[in-house]
């Protein structure tokens, strides 16, 4: 599990600021200069950037635009309002000791889990910028809508919170379309309607 490696990494190093990449994702160039820049403007631990959805052909399927950090800070605890997953986010390393690090216990919600722990920490600084890509495949592991409904309930218990399932509802509808899984689809986009849908933001 590439989690426990990132671990381990993070422990040895000796940098100021800690950043993670999946090997099925894509940096721009700026993207370290830009939230670096933005951190030391706004005087925060940690930044996140903009973000798009490209498929394995390099074409953009679509653009995740990020909410402002008061409002990332408010909606964590419902929904992982951070576009990219864990290879978006950079943090100060003092502050990755402070607050401990990815929850191994956790396979496909672990990003999610510690940028609210980030957020308690302190509100982070935004690069409006679309500056991570992160690339569909078959193996994505969004795909294992089994350990997604798992991670999110250790969340809730972990952290007192309710997620909003509406929206997670409809995460997985478009999931099982990805995969070909109609009438799963159907049923997930069903419990969306009953569910109901939240503020805008990125699962």
């Amino acid at each position: 599990m590439w989690r426990t490696l990132a671990i381990a990494q993070a422990a040895e190093a000796h940098g100021d600021w800690l950043a993670f990449l999946d090997d099925d994702d894509l940096w721009a160039p700026e993207k370290l200069v830009c939230q670096l820049q933005a951190a030391q403007d706004a005087g925060r631990d940690w930044a996140y950037t903009g973000a798009v959805v490209m498929n394995m052909h390099g074409q953009i399927l679509r653009v995740q635009r990020p909410l402002p950090p008061e409002e990332v800070v408010t909606a964590l605890p419902r929904q992982n309002a951070i576009p990219g997953g864990g290879s978006n986010v950079v943090v100060r390393r003092t502050t990755w000791k402070i607050v401990g690090p990815f929850n191994t216990r956790l396979r496909n919600t672990e990003d999610w889990e510690m940028w609210i722990r980030l957020a308690k920490h302190g509100t982070p600084a935004c690069v409006c910028s679309p500056l991570i890509a992160r690339r569909l495949h078959h193996s994505n592991s969004t795909l294992d809508i089994a350990e997604i409904v798992r991670g999110t309930q250790l969340i809730e218990a972990l952290h007192h919170t309710t997620a909003d399932w509406g929206r997670l509802h409809r995460w997985f509808a478009h999931s099982y379309l990805r995969a070909g899984r109609r009438w799963a689809a159907l049923d997930e986009f069903a419990r969306t309607a009953v569910e109901g849908h939240g503020t805008r933001g990125c699962c």
